[in-house]
C-alpha cells in the first residue's frame, strides 16, 4: 500500500475517532443535564410531597379531649422526681452516683449500641436503696423479731426490688410501651431519650431533671430551684440574644448553638430583681469541660488538653425575659410540669444540634404559657466522652448558618390558635416551612402531644400577655461577676486570667 493510502486511512480513523469523542461527551453532557433536571423534578417533587403532608397536618383540627387515655401504673411505679438520660456505654460512675440521689428515680433508655449487660446496673440501684433502707432500724428490728439475719436479706430483696430506683428501657422494653411517637423515632439516636420522657411522665413525673453519662451534680443532689415561681434578676435589654456565660465570670466562652455574629456584641449587665418570677426551665452551667461548640475547641484550647474550666459559684441565678434567647442543652436542665412538653427532641436536625434546635423551640414557646428560662450557677460537673472535634465542627455547621436567621424568626413568630398544643404543632410547622427542621418533625410533633395526653400530662392553658416583671424589688441594677481564669491556645492546661 503506497504512503498515500496510509496517510488517507489515518485521516479516516483520526475523523472516527473525533466524532465518536463528541457523541460521547454530547451523551454524557445529557446525561449530566438529565441528572440536574431530574434533582431538580425529584426537589420539586419533594417540596410538593412536604406540602401536601403539612396541609394535611394544618387541616386536621385535633380535640386533644378525645384522646384515649392509657392506664395509670401500679401506684407503687408511680414518682413525682425523675432522672432522664440514654446511653450507649457502659454503665459509668456518673450514672452510679445518679442513681444514689436520694429521692429521685432514674429511668435509662437503651439503643441498639447499649451494652446487653445494661439491665444489671439495676443491682447497683437496689443495692442503694438496701443501704438506706438498712438505716431504718425500726424495721431491722421488726424483721428480725420475725426470724434470722436470712429473714432480713429475703425481705430487703423481696422490698426493694418491687420498688427500685432505677428502670432500663431496652429496645424490645420501649417497643411494648405503645407510645406513638415509637415507630418514628430512629434507631442509633438521641432522640430515643424522648421514650425515656414519656415514661417518667406516666409514672407521675411533676420534674425531670435531665442529664448524659458524663455528667453528674457537685453536691450528690439536684439542686436548682424547683419551684415554677420565685424571686429572680431578670435582664434588662432589647438585645435578640444574650451569653449567660459571661454573668458567670466567662465572658469570652460561648455556649453550643450561640450565633456567631453575635459573640462580639456588647455585654449584658443590666438587670431587676423582680418577685414570683415563673421559671419552668432551669438550666445549670457545668464546671470541668463545659458545653461548647467546636469552633471554640478548635481555636482556643491546645490539643490533647482537657478543659477544665469553672464559673462563679457566687453569681446569682438570672432569668431570661421575652424576646431575649440563649442556647441551652439536654446535659444539666430541670424542666418543671409547667414545661414538660418541652422536652422533644428533632429526629432530622444533625446529633450536635438536636437539643439546641429543642431549646430554642421551647423557649419560644414558654412564652405563651407565661414562663421563661432562667440560669443557675454551676451545680454539676462534666468529663466530657471523646470527640473528633472537626467531626463536631461538620455536624455543627447548622449552628453556624442559621442559628441568628432561627433565633429572629422565632421572636417574631406568631399564632393565633386557641389552645397551647395547637400552638406547639403549629410553630412545628411554620418551621418545617422555613427549613429548621424536616416533616417528620412536625409529625413526630403531633404523635409526641397525642401521647403526652394519653399518658395523662395536663395541657398548659395560654397566657401570652404575661409581663416578665410583675412586681419589682428594688431598682434597676448592675451584674458584673469577677472574672475567672480561661483556657487559651499556647496555655496548655493551665488557665489564665483575661484582663478587661
Amino acid at each position: 500500500m503506497s504512503k498515500s493510502w496510509v496517510l488517507v486511512a489515518l485521516f479516516i480513523q483520526l475523523i472516527i475517532l473525533i466524532f465518536v469523542y463528541r457523541l460521547f461527551k454530547n451523551d454524557s453532557a445529557h446525561t449530566e443535564q438529565g441528572k440536574i433536571i431530574g434533582a431538580q423534578m425529584d426537589s420539586t417533587q419533594t417540596q410538593e410531597l412536604t406540602n401536601s403532608a403539612l396541609r394535611q397536618i394544618e387541616a386536621i383540627e385535633i380535640d386533644w379531649s378525645k384522646i384515649p387515655q392509657k392506664q395509670t401504673p401500679p401506684k407503687g411505679d408511680m414518682h413525682d422526681k425523675w432522672i432522664v438520660l440514654t446511653t450507649i456505654n457502659a454503665p459509668t460512675s456518673d450514672v452510679k452516683k445518679l442513681a444514689g440521689i436520694e429521692g429521685w428515680k432514674v429511668v435509662v433508655v437503651g439503643d441498639t449500641k447499649t451494652p446487653a449487660d445494661w439491665r444489671y446496673t439495676i443491682f447497683i440501684c437496689l443495692f442503694m436503696n438496701v443501704l438506706d433502707f438498712l438505716v431504718n432500724e425500726e424495721m431491722i428490728r421488726f424483721t428480725l423479731s420475725q426470724g434470722n439475719s436470712k429473714s432480713l436479706t429475703i425481705f430487703c430483696f423481696v422490698h426493694f426490688y418491687s420498688h427500685p430506683n432505677c428502670v432500663f428501657l431496652s429496645v424490645e422494653k420501649q417497643k411494648s410501651l405503645g407510645y406513638r411517637i415509637h415507630d418514628l423515632l430512629p434507631y442509633k439516636s438521641y432522640a430515643r431519650k424522648n421514650i425515656g420522657y414519656l415514661y417518667a411522665i406516666q409514672h407521675g413525673a411533676k420534674i425531670i431533671y435531665e442529664t448524659d453519662d458524663d455528667n453528674s451534680p457537685t453536691s450528690g443532689k439536684i439542686t436548682f430551684h424547683q419551684s415554677e415561681l420565685g424571686d429572680f434578676n431578670v435582664y434588662k435589654t432589647e438585645s435578640m440574644v444574650v451569653n449567660p456565660y459571661e454573668h458567670f465570670g466567662q465572658s469570652t466562652i460561648w455556649p453550643r448553638g450561640y450565633p456567631l455574629e453575635h459573640i462580639a456584641d456588647p455585654p449584658s449587665h443590666k438587670f431587676v430583681k423582680c418577685q414570683g418570677v415563673d421559671t419552668s426551665i432551669q438550666q445549670g452551667v457545668v464546671n470541668g469541660d463545659p458545653d461548647v461548640d467546636a469552633v471554640f475547641r478548635l481555636t482556643r484550647k491546645d490539643k490533647g488538653v482537657d478543659l477544665k474550666v469553672e464559673f462563679a459559684a457566687d453569681a446569682l441565678p438570672i432569668v431570661l425575659p421575652p424576646n431575649t434567647m440563649a442556647p441551652f442543652n439536654s446535659q444539666n436542665t430541670l424542666f418543671l410540669n409547667k414545661a414538660l412538653w418541652g422536652m422533644l427532641i428533632p429526629i432530622t436536625v444533625a446529633f450536635r444540634v438536636c437539643d439546641i434546635w429543642r431549646g430554642y423551640w421551647a423557649q419560644r414557646l414558654l412564652w405563651d404559657v407565661g414562663s421563661q428560662l432562667s440560669f443557675f450557677p454551676p451545680n454539676a460537673v462534666q468529663f466530657r466522652n471523646a470527640h473528633n472535634y472537626l467531626d463536631d465542627f461538620i455536624d455543627e455547621k447548622m449552628f453556624y448558618h442559621n442559628a441568628g436567621r432561627f433565633v429572629e424568626f422565632l421572636i417574631k413568630w406568631k399564632s393565633d390558635k386557641r389552645d397551647f398544643f395547637s400552638r406547639v404543632l403549629d410553630l412545628s410547622i411554620a418551621m418545617v416551612r422555613e427549613g429548621f427542621w424536616e416533616i417528620k418533625d412536625a409529625m413526630l410533633t403531633k404523635a409526641w402531644l397525642e401521647d403526652l395526653v394519653s399518658v395523662g400530662y395536663h395541657m398548659p392553658a395560654l397566657n401570652p400577655a404575661h409581663q416578665s416583671c410583675e412586681k419589682t424589688i428594688g431598682a434597676e441594677t448592675e451584674l458584673r461577676t469577677k472574672e475567672k481564669p480561661s483556657s487559651y491556645l499556647r496555655a496548655g492546661s493551665k488557665l489564665q486570667n483575661l484582663e478587661l
